[in-house]
């Protein structure tokens, strides 16, 4: 299982049982008009298993993601197209300076190049940022902790591209170790020259253990999340400049506001941020929260648990009409999460409960189009429960 999975589920347990259980079941609200499993998975695992990042979609509708399996065992980088045919564009093969576990795809350029990170391997097995131009060759642009201790971090969680070509993401460990024993995390930029620069190792009240990617604004100022630290320890909304200086700009306190935020920030043209939280919030199973650009932090919906879902953990998406989408790992009619819409009243709409086999278990985050269909893939479930490729159109 990806180490990413592992650690969120190794958090999520207890309330994940507690979902599992809850009386207070609420009404289902909605069903989607069309749910589609675009790809199921198999036994072979050369075609990959188990995809657990959200996707990136090119113009002729064609989905590319990251898996385990391949022709090494090492992990994937796929493409399903949109009639759902499968196809392995590159097996990472965990030795000489490649990859080892895929743990992202993080974006496609106007180029055709596919950019993401692996959470192990690369020249020195803590991980690496890697590019796939489309025939299908891999260079690695970065390979993390070239000398100890690893200040530069260790174990990439996704890149997003910056201004003149720069490239912007966060390390999950690494940095600072007076923080910890793996030290709390890291903010970086790498230039198309493949030069690093670190611009903010977190040290625990600033925020620790960053679990998703970053957001930038128009001033090019970094936005994103802390699962764990802040100023009570239940997780940060910081803020990183292009200079590298670090603000907080939320410390969740684990009560009403909720704690834990696993997923990343999304923002809207106004440069306002929403996001969500694993736990806490009115019935202790998570939140929908909103940062204003002037700094302003409010809960949109806190998840009652039961049918209306549990434990959001994923990045969220948002349309033009300012419709908030996103996905719980428990919950729904079958307990196995849902895909959910929250509009601008506060009103939250269910747009597919999961059900496993052939459905889908473990939802990543999701995309959007710009006819506002959803794509996501989940963990395992789909036909032979090693994970699917999904499409929701609300």
């Amino acid at each position: 299982m990806n180490a990413r999975i592992s650690k969120n589920l190794a958090i999520s347990s207890p309330w994940l049982f507690a979902a599992l259980i809850a009386l207070a079941i609420q009404p289902l609200l909605a069903q989607a008009q069309s749910y589609k499993v675009l790809y199921s998975f198999t036994k072979n695992s050369t075609a990959g298993q188990y995809p657990s990042s959200p996707l990136v979609r090119d113009p002729q509708g064609n989905l590319y993601g990251v898996a385990l399996g391949g022709t090494f065992g090492r992990g994937i980088i796929f493409k399903v197209s949109s009639a759902g045919d499968e196809q392995v564009l590159y097996s990472f093969n965990g030795s000489d300076g490649d990859g080892d576990v895929p743990d992202s795809m993080s974006f496609r350029d106007a180029a055709g190049n596919l950019f993401g990170t692996t959470f192990q391997g690369g020249a020195y097995s803590y991980g690496n940022v890697f590019k796939l131009d489309p025939q299908g060759r891999e260079t690695v642009l970065y390979s993390f902790c070239p000398q100890t201790p690893c200040t530069d971090g260790t174990f990439p969680g996704g890149v997003i591209p910056g201004k003149n070509g720069a490239l912007y993401g966060i390390t999950y460990a690494g940095g600072n170790f007076s923080c910890n024993i793996t030290g709390c995390g890291t903010v970086f930029k790498i230039n198309r020259d493949g030069h690093l620069t670190l611009l903010h190792a977190f040290g625990g009240e600033d925020g620790d253990y960053p679990n998703a990617g970053l957001v930038l604004d128009a001033s090019n100022n970094a936005h994103g999340t802390t699962q764990w630290g802040g100023a009570y320890g239940r997780g940060a909304v910081f803020k990183v400049t292009s200079s590298g200086n670090e603000t907080v700009e939320y410390s969740f306190e684990g009560g009403g506001d909720g704690a834990y935020p696993n997923g990343g920030l999304v923002q809207d043209a106004e440069g306002n941020l929403y996001g969500t939280a694993y736990q806490g919030g009115t019935y202790n199973y998570g939140t929908i929260f909103k940062i204003t650009a002037s700094g302003e932090f409010t809960v949109l919906y806190s998840f009652p648990g039961g049918k209306s879902g549990a434990n959001p953990y994923a990045d969220l998406n948002l349309d033009q009409q300012g419709n908030i989408f996103g996905v719980t790992s428990a919950g729904g009619t079958h307990n196995f999460g849902i895909v959910f819409k929250l509009d601008a009243s506060g009103k939250e709409t269910i747009l597919h409960n999961f059900v496993a086999e052939p459905d889908g278990v473990h939802p990543s985050g999701l995309i959007i189009d710009a006819s506002g269909n959803l794509y996501g893939t989940t963990y395992q479930g789909g036909k032979h429960n090693y994970g699917s490729v999904f499409e929701v159109v609300p």
